[in-house]
C-alpha cells in the first residue's frame, strides 16, 4: 500500500480492497490536520481582536501566507471599501 507524501495517508492499490480502518486512520490524520491549521488562525485573530476590514485584510495574509486559495469576490466586494 502507498503512502502520500506529506500526510502518510494510506492509499490502497486498485488490485486491494479499501479496508474500512485505513479510510478511519486517513480522516483522523486529516482531522488533526486542519484542528491544528484552525487554532493557528484563531489563536492569531484572537491576540490581534481585529474586527470589519482589518479582519478581511488579516484573513487574506494569513491565507497568501499558507498558499490557501481565497475567491476574489471576497476582496473586490464595494461592502469591504
Amino acid at each position: 500500500m502507498q503512502e502520500t507524501d506529506k500526510l502518510k495517508l494510506r492509499k490502497p492499490e486498485y488490485n486491494e480492497y479499501a479496508d474500512v480502518a485505513d479510510i478511519n486512520h486517513n480522516m483522523d490524520i486529516l482531522d488533526n490536520a486542519v484542528s491544528d491549521k484552525l487554532g493557528k488562525t484563531e489563536k492569531s485573530v484572537d491576540s490581534e481582536k481585529l474586527d470589519g476590514l482589518d479582519s478581511i485584510m488579516f484573513a487574506r495574509s494569513y491565507s497568501e501566507a499558507n498558499n490557501d486559495i481565497v475567491p476574489g469576490e471576497i476582496f473586490n466586494n464595494p461592502s469591504h471599501k
